[in-house]
């Protein structure tokens, strides 16, 4: 008789059917001053989506690995071969302003103060899953995800 206890894992597709579990968190301030060193967030389970928003009207860089946070990540355009270093995988968030809904599920993400911006905060508020964020990968460009750094 088959096992039908097993935890879900990174590809359960019916923990991404429902509506996630809230999870918010908040620098509390403009505490983002460093252009070199990531501040990480680490969630409890994978995320079934993420919206961030920044405090302040300078910017900030999210990423999903600290290669790509800090603009060494990977280029995503062209074959294998052609792909090189040093290219910038985040989104930059501005302005006193949010992101949309991003459907994304990863287990952390990372922020950067974007280097001509003043000193930044964020908000970042998260649907989860139930899926352990241990039995969730590594997002790395080195094992082959293009696009994360």
């Amino acid at each position: 008789m088959a096992n039908r206890n097993v935890a879900p894992g990174a590809n359960y597709a019916p923990a991404y059917q429902i509506s996630g579990i809230p999870f918010v968190t908040s620098s509390n301030g403009l505490e983002l001053s460093s252009t070199t060193i990531p501040t990480r967030v680490k969630f409890p389970t994978a995320t079934r989506w993420i919206e961030v928003g920044v405090l302040g009207e300078g910017a900030l860089n999210l990423g999903f690995s600290v290669a790509g946070v800090l603009g060494e990540g990977g280029s995503v355009s062209g074959s294998l071969s052609e792909r090189s270093a040093d290219h910038n995988n985040f989104l930059v968030v501005s302005g006193s302003g949010n992101t949309t809904r991003l459907e994304l599920r990863c287990k952390e993400v990372f922020f950067l103060r974007s280097p001509a911006s003043p000193a930044v905060g964020f908000t970042l508020v998260a649907g989860l899953t139930g899926i352990p964020a241990g039995s969730f990968p590594e997002l790395s460009g080195s094992d082959g995800l293009v696009g994360v750094g």
